[in-house]
């Protein structure tokens, strides 16, 4: 009887790129200048939540004023630079171990949350192996185009099978991290 009288609502992520939209509408009404990385950042950071990016957004303004810039959100957010991702990729596709420590070591002194970077870059392995194997990658993952070029070009030379790899080794250690938390 209870059961019969009781709504059920299946919540589904947002996309970003519409989070992206509606927070591009509201920036505007508000007489806020965002620089649209820096709404990427904050629709990502949400991870499909509108409420959770408005309140990021909000978070942001109350820092920054009525304008934002991507490096702003980045710093807000506690987020790396997306230029970092990819560096440290190539130095581990490249294996050159020095550069990847002194990369990982920049992110420590500059405070960046490291566990919260292994998260950001499993992502960004996802969507290296997602722009390898699959012939519309545009419709998998929210990046701007001009970084989906960049990571297919980063791509381009590379085995399915070592991005896999790659993505298995991170998150076995992100696993292991945890266990001893």
């Amino acid at each position: 009887t209870i059961v019969s009288r009781c709504q059920r609502f299946d919540f589904k992520r947002i996309p970003q790129r519409a989070i992206v939209d509606a927070l591009t509408k509201i920036a505007s009404a508000e007489n806020i200048e965002v620089e649209p990385a820096a709404l990427q950042h904050i629709a990502r950071e949400s991870k499909g939540g509108m409420r959770d990016s408005l309140s990021l957004l909000d978070q942001v303004i109350a820092f920054c004023g009525t304008r934002i810039t991507e490096k702003d959100a980045r710093q807000i957010l506690g987020i790396a630079d997306r230029a970092i991702l990819h560096g440290l990729t190539r130095a581990i596709l490249d294996a050159d171990g020095q550069a990847a420590l002194n990369i990982i070591n920049d992110l420590f002194q500059h405070g960046i949350d490291l566990q919260k970077f292994a998260t950001e870059f499993v992502q960004h392995l996802r969507d290296l192996m997602v722009i390898k194997v699959c012939s519309h990658p545009e419709r998998l993952i929210d990046i701007p185009g001009d970084e989906l070029a960049t990571l297919a070009e980063q791509v381009a030379q590379i085995a399915p099978a070592r991005i896999h790899r790659l993505f298995n080794a991170l998150i076995a250690g992100a696993e292991i991290g945890r266990a001893s938390c």
